[in-house]
């Protein structure tokens, strides 16, 4: 006869690690990419976790061969896969979503977080944003050549049509993923958009109001700044009104040191 302890206490860890396993699968299509995978490997394990509390209670009833090396095996699986994902996506999280504290080679500078609107007037006025910051800088710009004086600390992605090295300004989704890989990899950082107009007139306003408030989106879970640099006199009184609801004044930006 079976003991109802024993058969009470495989029973409740049973429904526990199965709930736990159905909990975890029915997350899965929420998550990103990068952490989606480590999500099916945690539902794997817990399933397995699953299998083998429901072969211990078999196990109370019929004689199951090598139950308790199948037991030890099961247990060490699924308890240490499930350890290692925890692990791993721990380190995920803290690669790209939490800020890279700064080495002792590289010292990082404050940067006010979130998405601006800056109208300005000539470019030496967006180079004066940048002048007084080591931040990871990457500008989508026209031209390329104007941030020369930065060095390699400032990665560029040129938009043009004429060149083939360039990025066409109707591929917005292609700018999107190099912002997106930019800011994984630099942790932290400042994206300036110097070309608004142009990317305008290869589409229209809303397509790239769309683009830039995704971009934003991005920026803020990353902790970083966004700044859309318009020159003034260059968008209709409607198109700059929607933008500023979008974004802050650039004069509430600060960079300290």
């Amino acid at each position: 006869m079976v003991s109802i302890e024993p058969l009470i206490y495989c029973i409740i860890l049973f429904g526990l690690i199965l709930s736990f396993t159905v909990f975890l699968a029915v997350r899965i299509r929420r998550y990103p990419k990068n952490l989606r995978k480590l999500m099916e490997m945690a539902t794997v394990f817990a399933a397995i976790g699953s299998l083998g509390r429901f072969v211990d209670i078999i196990a109370l009833f019929k004689r199951i061969p090598h139950h308790s090396q199948i037991h030890a095996v099961v247990h060490v699986v699924s308890i240490g896969g499930l350890v290692w994902v925890f692990i791993s996506m721990v380190l995920t999280l803290e690669r790209y979503y939490i800020p890279i504290a700064a080495s002792e080679k590289l010292r990082e500078l404050r940067v006010s977080t979130g998405a601006y609107l800056f109208p300005f007037g000539t470019q030496e006025e967006i180079l004066s944003l940048l002048k007084d910051t080591e931040a990871a800088i990457l500008a989508v710009t026209r031209n390329p050549g104007l941030y020369t004086e930065f060095g390699d600390r400032v990665k560029k992605i040129w938009v043009s049509m004429a060149v083939e090295t360039a990025v066409p300004p109707t591929k917005l989704h292609v700018m999107q993923d190099a912002v997106i890989r930019f800011l994984k990899d630099a942790g932290r950082g400042i994206v300036i958009i110097d070309c608004v107009e142009y990317l305008i007139l290869y589409n229209d306003f809303e397509t790239v109001f769309k683009f830039l408030t995704s971009l934003k989106d991005y920026v803020m879970v990353m902790d970083s700044t966004l700044v859309v640099a318009v020159k003034r006199g260059t968008l209709s009184k409607r198109e700059l009104t929607i933008l500023e609801r979008e974004f802050r004044l650039i004069k509430e930006l600060t960079i300290e040191g």
